[in-house]
């Protein structure tokens, strides 16, 4: 059975493999999408095969909007590889670790210009 990868359907980001362990979970196929997985949970690979796991929430924030193209280089893979508030986010190419967007708080007033 081949692996087919889905859209993501439940919130988090899946757990970064540690193939500095060596640690490799089960090589099978548990699961081919979130769907498959109870609660929470999304279908991840665990280095060789796909099983469900609790996501990684990631840091509070959102990834600025992307204005042309940065780097090609692959600086970070997740939001724990970047210092302090940092997020790892797209840089239109690659990723690299960023400041959060941080919008104001409140309501944009509607102008009546008649």
């Amino acid at each position: 059975m081949a692996f087919m990868s889905a859209e993501p359907i439940k919130p988090g980001v899946c757990p970064k493999n540690n193939l500095e362990d060596s640690m490799f979970g089960v090589c099978a196929e548990l699961c081919s999408q979130d769907d498959d997985c109870p609660d929470n949970q999304k279908c991840c690979s665990n280095g060789c095969g796909h099983q469900c796991m609790v996501p990684y929430a990631g840091k509070p924030g959102s990834c600025p909007k992307i204005l042309g193209e940065g780097l090609c280089v692959e600086m970070c893979s997740q939001d724990d590889d970047c210092p302090t508030n940092k997020k790892c986010c797209s840089n239109g190419c690659g990723h690299e670790c960023m400041a959060p967007y941080k919008g104001k708080p409140g309501m944009c007033l509607k102008l009546n210009l008649c």
